[in-house]
């Protein structure tokens, strides 16, 4: 499957102290409400939404999220400290590229504190070389891993205050003015092409229009609400029946949710400039709004996955709940879905839900051989008295199985599949007679 990625934070909301947390091509962020899952894919999304805006260090108010402030983001009593991100990924165990940022506001604006970036530089004779970036308020520009002689010790000195005066930033990343200091325009690649293809879909999608505009959708994905899904399968082109257009029908169809028997976008010519979604149930065509909800709920999250998905390039998916007014079956077959968009088309997803369907299903997967464990992360989150985020890791085993429950933390499976296991494995009591 795609390679694996990571994050640490400090002092980000209720995440005080997180060490490291290691994403695999499926994660699952479990937890009761306001233990911090979503805390952790905004941090995600204030990086992806912060390099739109080059002007600013970061955007706390962004397209894809809004979280105020620094002083409404910054953990409780922690703003001295500042606010701490590290990221990046691994590809056979090695770190392909990695990012600190640190900032805070103690000269009254927000500032980059330390910046760290890590990773392969390309030239342009296709080699790489490795470079690490440097920088601190106390310290200064370090130049690229170069072994210098002790003779050139006083020239690299005199170098690293050079690049210094002509650092700047787009964002949090840094760049220089002259050609002759170091450049890491070509160093933050990697970095750039991860958060261009990290998408993200909230926890509740728009319900559906009776009709839709021929108006084109201003990027190419279905919104943090999924309201240009419909946008997208218009765009597609039904006579050439793409390979994507016949996957999505496979899956929405009965050898997959079982929800529809086709999905088309129709033209109105009583209705200028406007076209209809319509799906096929009992060979009769309905509009998608005269259908149950979950439908249109699930259709934004698969849109997304089959005409966003790169065969060759790993992306990654942030889904909130995605489980929402889904039946238990389309629950655990989302599960199926999620499994084959990551084996087939390295996708990856970080997914914030409350559904143990999407738990059993994954780990029935392994257990079928399907799928490795090692291919799965799942985190249960819980806030300690102080009113942190506590990150728990619960392993599966190679055979799918789940630690046995009294090794779970509480609240990990709601109550029904504690009894049910209760009932299921506590031997009987027979009552004398």
């Amino acid at each position: 499957m795609a390679d694996n990625w990571f994050i640490s934070l400090e002092n980000f909301k209720s995440i005080h102290r997180l060490e490291r947390l290691e994403g695999r091509p499926i994660t699952l962020l479990l937890g009761s409400n306001n233990a911090g899952k979503t805390s952790l894919l905004q941090a995600l999304l204030l990086l992806k939404g912060s390099l739109a805006y080059p002007e600013a260090v970061l955007s706390f108010r962004n397209d894809l999220v809004n979280l105020g402030s620094f002083r409404e983001t910054v953990t409780q009593d922690c703003s001295e400290e500042g606010i701490a991100i590290t990221t990046g990924e691994e590809s056979d165990g090695k770190e392909v590229w990695r990012l600190l940022l640190r900032v805070d506001t103690q000269e009254g604006t927000l500032q980059i504190r330390e910046c760290e970036l890590d990773g392969d530089k390309r030239k342009r004779n296709g080699t790489t070389q490795q470079f690490s970036f440097r920088y601190s308020r106390s310290l200064s520009v370090e130049e690229p891993r170069t072994k210098y002689s002790e003779y050139d010790q006083e020239r690299a000195s005199k170098e690293s205050q050079v690049a210094l005066k002509n650092l700047r930033w787009r964002s949090f990343l840094p760049y220089f003015r002259t050609a002759r200091a170091l450049n890491v325009s070509g160093a933050s690649q990697d970095l750039q092409t991860f958060f261009s293809s990290l998408r993200y879909i909230g926890p509740l999608r728009v319900y559906p229009e009776r009709s839709y505009s021929f108006q084109p959708p201003p990027g190419s994905d279905v919104g943090i609400d999924g309201r240009w899904a419909p946008h997208i399968l218009r765009r597609a082109d039904p006579e050439k029946e793409s390979d994507q257009l016949q996957e999505l029908r496979r899956w929405l169809g009965p050898e997959g949710f079982g929800l529809v028997e086709d999905i088309r976008t129709r033209q109105v010519e009583q209705l200028p400039g406007r076209f209809l979604l319509e799906v096929k149930i009992q060979k009769q065509w309905v509009n998608l709004r005269d259908v149950g909800f979950g439908m249109s709920q699930l259709l934004p999250i698969v849109v997304e996955s089959i005409f966003h998905s790169q065969r060759f390039r790993p992306s990654m998916l942030l889904l909130e709940q995605p489980e929402i007014h889904l039946h238990p079956e389309a629950q655990a077959e989302l599960t199926t879905f999620v499994i084959e968009m990551a084996r087939e088309r390295r996708q990856r997803f970080l997914i914030e839900t409350h559904s143990h369907y999407l738990v059993m299903r994954l780990a029935t997967e392994v257990r079928r051989g399907k799928l490795s464990p090692d291919d799965i992360a799942i985190y249960f989150l819980s806030l300690d008295e102080k009113g942190h985020t506590q990150f728990q890791l619960i392993p599966l085993e190679k055979d799918g199985r789940l630690p046995p429950p009294k090794e779970w933390p509480e609240g990990f499976f709601d109550t029904d599949i504690k009894e049910a296991d209760a009932f299921l494995f506590t031997s009987p009591v027979h009552a004398e007679t």
